[in-house]
């Protein structure tokens, strides 16, 4: 089946939450956003209020990707503005090259199942040079990805 984003641009109707399994109140107004959020909690609906301290029980993080590796950031919605900070960090910390490395890990993993000896020692060393080159990239202030 084909999922559809509809946007439908009205008042809020507690008719809205029918069949809902995560829903995102934000409103530009925060006493409706808190009642959005207590009408989809009492329904146990996953919900998310865009108004500090709604009590939503959903906290969007942030994710940095770089090919297969997947670093997830959150601070439980207690401060998205230090959930993006991290992300930021790390979106400049773990650069490009670390795509390859995980990569070449991946096809390491793959020759040690067909009986090519794995040598982790090797690996972990590689894997801290990569953090040493990046981190003394970040903290040079070299950290535009090219």
């Amino acid at each position: 089946s084909e999922r559809v984003l509809r946007i439908n641009q009205r008042h809020y109707g507690e008719s809205d939450l029918e069949g809902q399994r995560v829903v995102f109140a934000c409103t530009d107004d925060s006493d409706l956003n808190q009642m959005i959020v207590a009408e989809a909690r009492e329904r146990g609906i996953w919900v998310e209020g865009c108004t500090s301290g709604s009590g939503g029980n959903v906290h969007p993080g942030s994710l940095v990707r770089r090919g297969g590796l997947s670093i997830a950031i959150s601070t439980a919605g207690m401060s998205p503005l230090l959930t993006r900070a991290l992300r930021e960090c790390l979106d400049d910390l773990f650069s490009v090259e670390w795509e390859q490395l995980v990569e070449d890990m991946a096809d390491a993993r793959l020759k040690k199942n067909q009986a090519e000896p794995f040598r982790e020692n090797e690996w972990n060393a590689r894997i801290k040079s990569a953090f040493r080159v990046s981190l003394q990239h970040y903290l040079n202030g070299d950290n535009q990805v090219t």
